[in-house]
Protein backbone atom coordinates (compact mmCIF):
# COMPACT_ATOMS: atom_id res chain seq x y z
CA UNK A 1 0.00 0.00 0.00
CA UNK A 2 2.52 2.43 0.94
CA UNK A 3 4.75 1.81 -2.93
CA UNK A 4 0.85 2.41 -4.33
CA UNK A 5 0.90 5.69 -2.17
CA UNK A 6 4.40 6.27 -3.30
CA UNK A 7 4.09 6.03 -6.36
CA UNK A 8 1.09 7.81 -6.98
CA UNK A 9 2.59 10.73 -5.21
CA UNK A 10 5.42 10.86 -7.76
CA UNK A 11 2.94 10.80 -10.98
CA UNK A 12 0.97 13.66 -9.32
CA UNK A 13 4.24 16.32 -8.89
CA UNK A 14 6.33 15.15 -11.61
CA UNK A 15 3.96 16.86 -14.29
CA UNK A 16 3.43 20.12 -12.10
CA UNK A 17 7.27 20.33 -11.51
CA UNK A 18 7.99 19.76 -15.26
CA UNK A 19 5.48 22.59 -16.27
CA UNK A 20 7.21 25.15 -13.87
CA UNK A 21 10.67 24.59 -14.59
CA UNK A 22 10.09 24.89 -18.44
CA UNK A 23 8.15 28.14 -17.67
CA UNK A 24 10.89 29.51 -15.48
CA UNK A 25 13.09 28.48 -18.20
CA UNK A 26 11.62 30.42 -21.35
CA UNK A 27 10.85 33.14 -19.34
CA UNK A 28 8.04 34.64 -20.97
CA UNK A 29 6.46 38.25 -20.16
CA UNK A 30 3.16 39.19 -20.28
CA UNK A 31 2.35 41.28 -23.11
CA UNK A 32 -0.69 43.43 -23.16
CA UNK A 33 -3.36 45.17 -25.53
CA UNK A 34 -4.20 48.00 -23.04
CA UNK A 35 -1.64 49.14 -20.71
CA UNK A 36 -2.25 48.52 -17.30
CA UNK A 37 -1.25 50.57 -14.11
CA UNK A 38 2.54 50.15 -12.36
CA UNK A 39 2.04 48.16 -9.30
CA UNK A 40 3.98 49.02 -5.84
CA UNK A 41 6.81 46.48 -6.67
CA UNK A 42 6.82 48.25 -9.93
CA UNK A 43 8.89 51.44 -8.43
CA UNK A 44 11.49 50.84 -11.05
CA UNK A 45 9.01 49.93 -13.91
CA UNK A 46 7.85 51.71 -16.73
CA UNK A 47 5.15 51.26 -19.48
CA UNK A 48 6.65 49.59 -22.74
CA UNK A 49 4.72 50.41 -25.86
CA UNK A 50 5.04 49.11 -29.26
CA UNK A 51 3.07 49.32 -32.70
CA UNK A 52 2.84 46.02 -34.59
CA UNK A 53 2.17 45.29 -38.20
CA UNK A 54 3.04 41.23 -37.85
CA UNK A 55 1.61 39.50 -41.39
CA UNK A 56 2.92 36.00 -39.93
CA UNK A 57 1.43 34.07 -37.24
CA UNK A 58 3.82 33.31 -34.82
CA UNK A 59 6.19 36.19 -34.25
CA UNK A 60 8.50 35.80 -30.81
CA UNK A 61 11.38 38.19 -29.63
CA UNK A 62 13.95 37.88 -27.61
CA UNK A 63 15.91 40.82 -25.27
CA UNK A 64 17.79 41.24 -22.91
CA UNK A 65 19.44 44.24 -20.35
CA UNK A 66 22.82 45.87 -21.89
CA UNK A 67 25.05 46.92 -19.45
CA UNK A 68 25.17 50.83 -20.31
CA UNK A 69 29.04 50.78 -19.31
CA UNK A 70 30.03 48.57 -22.24
CA UNK A 71 28.52 51.12 -24.98
CA UNK A 72 30.89 53.43 -25.73
CA UNK A 73 33.35 50.45 -26.33
CA UNK A 74 30.84 49.00 -28.63
CA UNK A 75 30.78 51.62 -30.82
CA UNK A 76 34.00 50.37 -32.44
CA UNK A 77 33.69 47.11 -31.46
CA UNK A 78 30.46 45.32 -31.55
CA UNK A 79 31.19 42.61 -29.85
CA UNK A 80 32.07 44.55 -26.41
CA UNK A 81 28.49 44.87 -25.75
CA UNK A 82 27.83 43.31 -22.46
CA UNK A 83 24.39 42.22 -21.06
CA UNK A 84 23.29 41.71 -17.37
CA UNK A 85 23.15 38.80 -16.27
CA UNK A 86 23.32 35.28 -18.02
CA UNK A 87 21.12 33.76 -21.07
CA UNK A 88 18.57 32.63 -18.23
CA UNK A 89 17.71 36.33 -17.87
CA UNK A 90 16.70 36.99 -21.43
CA UNK A 91 13.02 38.30 -22.05
CA UNK A 92 10.82 36.45 -24.22
CA UNK A 93 7.83 38.63 -25.77
CA UNK A 94 5.15 36.44 -27.44
CA UNK A 95 3.65 39.29 -30.18
CA UNK A 96 1.78 36.11 -32.01
CA UNK A 97 -1.83 37.69 -32.88
CA UNK A 98 -1.06 41.19 -31.71
CA UNK A 99 -2.17 43.60 -34.11
CA UNK A 100 -1.57 47.92 -33.68
CA UNK A 101 -0.45 48.11 -29.97
CA UNK A 102 0.87 46.13 -27.18
CA UNK A 103 1.96 47.54 -23.63
CA UNK A 104 4.60 45.43 -21.14
CA UNK A 105 5.67 46.81 -17.99
CA UNK A 106 9.69 46.09 -17.86
CA UNK A 107 12.46 47.80 -14.86
CA UNK A 108 13.55 50.83 -16.16
CA UNK A 109 17.41 50.75 -18.37
CA UNK A 110 18.71 50.08 -21.77
CA UNK A 111 17.93 46.96 -23.93
CA UNK A 112 18.91 45.03 -27.11
CA UNK A 113 16.23 42.66 -29.22
CA UNK A 114 18.93 39.59 -29.78
CA UNK A 115 16.76 37.22 -31.60
CA UNK A 116 13.22 37.62 -33.60
CA UNK A 117 11.67 34.13 -34.32
CA UNK A 118 9.06 33.35 -37.06
CA UNK A 119 8.62 29.70 -36.61
CA UNK A 120 5.91 28.19 -39.52
CA UNK A 121 5.05 24.78 -39.43
CA UNK A 122 8.63 23.32 -40.67
CA UNK A 123 10.26 26.52 -41.06
CA UNK A 124 11.84 27.90 -37.10
CA UNK A 125 13.30 30.66 -38.70
CA UNK A 126 15.18 33.08 -36.20
CA UNK A 127 17.33 35.89 -36.99
CA UNK A 128 19.91 37.63 -34.55
CA UNK A 129 19.78 41.00 -34.01
CA UNK A 130 22.39 41.21 -31.15
CA UNK A 131 24.76 43.82 -32.65
CA UNK A 132 22.19 46.25 -34.14
CA UNK A 133 21.39 49.52 -32.26
CA UNK A 134 18.05 49.40 -34.76
CA UNK A 135 17.08 46.54 -32.66
CA UNK A 136 17.39 48.49 -29.21
CA UNK A 137 15.63 50.56 -27.09
CA UNK A 138 15.30 52.67 -23.40
CA UNK A 139 12.67 52.11 -20.72
CA UNK A 140 12.30 55.16 -18.31
CA UNK A 141 10.65 54.52 -14.98
CA UNK A 142 7.29 56.34 -14.68
CA UNK A 143 6.66 56.79 -18.36
CA UNK A 144 4.61 55.24 -21.29
CA UNK A 145 7.79 54.83 -23.56
CA UNK A 146 8.04 54.38 -27.53
CA UNK A 147 10.48 51.50 -28.04
CA UNK A 148 9.71 50.67 -31.88
CA UNK A 149 7.41 49.52 -34.63
CA UNK A 150 7.52 45.99 -35.70
CA UNK A 151 6.57 44.95 -39.33
CA UNK A 152 6.94 41.50 -40.39
CA UNK A 153 5.98 40.72 -43.87
CA UNK A 154 3.81 37.41 -45.31
CA UNK A 155 6.47 36.73 -47.98
CA UNK A 156 8.60 33.90 -46.64
CA UNK A 157 10.91 30.99 -47.33
CA UNK A 158 12.77 28.76 -46.18
CA UNK A 159 16.03 30.62 -44.87
CA UNK A 160 14.39 34.22 -44.87
CA UNK A 161 11.83 36.38 -43.40
CA UNK A 162 11.42 40.25 -44.17
CA UNK A 163 11.55 41.62 -40.35
CA UNK A 164 12.32 44.86 -39.42
CA UNK A 165 12.34 47.06 -36.08
CA UNK A 166 11.55 50.56 -37.06
CA UNK A 167 12.12 54.16 -35.50
CA UNK A 168 8.28 55.45 -36.23
CA UNK A 169 7.73 57.66 -33.12
CA UNK A 170 6.64 60.80 -34.84
CA UNK A 171 4.50 59.00 -37.07
CA UNK A 172 2.28 57.59 -33.74
CA UNK A 173 3.31 60.28 -31.00
CA UNK A 174 -0.55 61.69 -32.26
CA UNK A 175 -2.15 58.24 -31.58
CA UNK A 176 -0.44 58.02 -28.17
CA UNK A 177 -1.32 61.21 -26.90
CA UNK A 178 -4.68 60.49 -28.09
CA UNK A 179 -4.82 57.45 -26.55
CA UNK A 180 -3.15 58.36 -22.82
CA UNK A 181 -5.40 61.26 -22.68
CA UNK A 182 -8.78 58.91 -23.38
CA UNK A 183 -6.84 56.34 -20.19
CA UNK A 184 -6.37 56.16 -17.07
CA UNK A 185 -2.92 56.00 -16.81
CA UNK A 186 -1.50 59.46 -16.11
CA UNK A 187 2.36 58.83 -17.33
CA UNK A 188 3.99 60.89 -19.91
CA UNK A 189 5.34 59.67 -23.10
CA UNK A 190 8.63 59.63 -23.38
CA UNK A 191 10.83 58.42 -26.53
CA UNK A 192 12.39 55.03 -26.17
CA UNK A 193 14.22 54.43 -29.35
CA UNK A 194 17.70 53.37 -28.07
CA UNK A 195 20.00 55.41 -30.67
CA UNK A 196 20.07 58.74 -31.16
CA UNK A 197 16.85 59.95 -33.29
CA UNK A 198 17.93 63.41 -34.94
CA UNK A 199 14.46 63.69 -36.69
CA UNK A 200 12.99 63.87 -33.67
CA UNK A 201 15.23 66.14 -31.86
CA UNK A 202 14.38 68.67 -34.84
CA UNK A 203 11.10 68.60 -34.46
CA UNK A 204 11.22 69.06 -30.68
CA UNK A 205 13.69 72.16 -31.44
CA UNK A 206 11.31 73.34 -34.02
CA UNK A 207 8.30 73.40 -31.40
CA UNK A 208 10.39 74.91 -29.08
CA UNK A 209 10.92 77.84 -30.95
Amino acid sequence: MKRITLLFALITFLPATSFYTFAKDENFWTVRDIPLLLTEKQKTFGIAVAFVDLEQSNVVITLRKINERSIKNSVVDSEALQFIGGKSDSIKLDFSGRTNMVFINLPEGLYQITQVDVPHFDLPYKISTDNSDAWRFNIQRDRINYIGTMKVSAIRSKNTVDTVWLNQFATHLDTLQTFVTESVIPLQIAHGAGYRDPFFAALEGGKNE
